[in-house]
Order: C-alpha cells, then structure tokens, then sequence
C-alpha cells in the first residue's frame, strides 16, 4: 500500500466516527502530516518539519475521545512515528495521592509506561491543584510540565469538561504551550491563551 492508500484508509476510518464537521475538519489533515514527517525523518529532513504531537481534547465523551486517540495511534504507528498503536488510558484524579512526593512518581510512571505510544489523560482538569485538596496537588502541574518537555515523551492527549480546561489551561501558560492542537467538540477550535472565555 503506498503513502496515499493509506492516508485514505485513514480519513475513511476517521469518516465513519460520524464526528462533528468541526472535528473532522480539525482531524482529517493529520495523516498527510504524519505522512510526510515520516518522510522527512527518512530523508533526514525532519527539522524542516513541525508536526502536531499533544491534543487537548475539550467537551468530548469519554469513548469519543478514546476513538480519536486510538485512531491516532495508528495512524502514528502505521507511518513508524510511535513503536506502537497502544493507547494508555488514564483518568487524572488516579495519579493523585495523599502523601507528599507521590502524585510526582505516579506522573512520571504513566509517562515512562507510555513511552513510545499515546498517553490519555482524562479529566485532566483536575491537574490545576486549586480543583483538588490534596496537600501533593502542588506536584501535579510541575511534574506534567517537566514530562511534557521531555524529548521521548508520548503523544499526549489531555480530556475534559470546558470549565476545567479552560480555567486549567489559563492558570498554567507554560503546560498551555506544550499542545500544538486544542480542538473543542461542537466549538471553534481555540488556538491562543487569550482565546479563552472567562
């Protein structure tokens, strides 16, 4: 099959997710994206090309936003940008802990257990430690910017309501500019801090 059987093959897959136009819209230029990053990396061109690697996910079901994710996976793995199509599923509120330094070593294990596939993080909005009252939530926003600046990081995709991602996407600019592609479900897709409603 060759780069342009395939890119179809996955727009036709993406097609029949019945998303909404907007979201489909937002979707359907990642395989020819992903294409030709691979492409560059082959030719050793790769720095000539900025590819969309974290989402965030806003207003979309948890099963849709797992569809997407795992389409996105194998449209990763298919062109050898990931070693897998596995997608590593996580709702935030599991990574925190009651005792200081752990919700740190349960942020940097998911990332380390998911490296080289696609990291879910759902709910995320529970990442702003103002949404939880756990003494170790101070640690949850560091630790998630530090793991998103790493190189080998996963793919990560962060879900939620709007309220809380808008509210934890404004709070944390830093964590904001790790994510190359916000997309909301039924609304325009928001691409600037400043873009938010509040």
């Amino acid at each position: 099959m060759n780069t342009q059987e395939k890119i179809q093959e996955h727009l036709d897959a993406l097609e029949k997710m019945k998303l909404s136009n907007a979201v489909f819209q937002e979707l359907k230029a990642m395989p020819g994206q992903f294409a030709e990053l691979a492409h560059n990396l082959q030719s050793g061109e790769a720095g000539t090309t900025a590819w969309t690697r974290n989402f965030v996910f806003i207003n979309f079901p948890q099963g849709t936003d797992e569809k997407i994710a795992n389409w996105l996976a194998k449209v990763c793995f298919d062109f050898a940008l990931l070693q897998t199509e596995e997608v590593l599923v996580i709702d935030s509120s599991d990574l925190f802990s009651q005792f200081i330094g752990q919700t740190a070593k349960k942020i940097i294990d998911a990332f380390d257990k998911a490296k080289g596939k696609v990291l879910l993080l759902q709910n995320a909005g529970l990442f702003d430690k103002s949404a939880t009252k756990m003494m170790s939530a101070n640690e949850a926003p560091e630790s998630l910017s530090y793991r998103l600046g790493k190189y080998l990081s996963p793919m990560v995709i962060l879900s939620g309501p709007e309220d809380e991602m808008q509210r934890f996407l404004r709070v944390y600019p830093l964590i904001h500019s790790r994510f190359d592609k916000i997309i909301v479900n039924k609304v325009q897709q928001i691409n600037n801090f400043t873009d938010f409603e509040g």
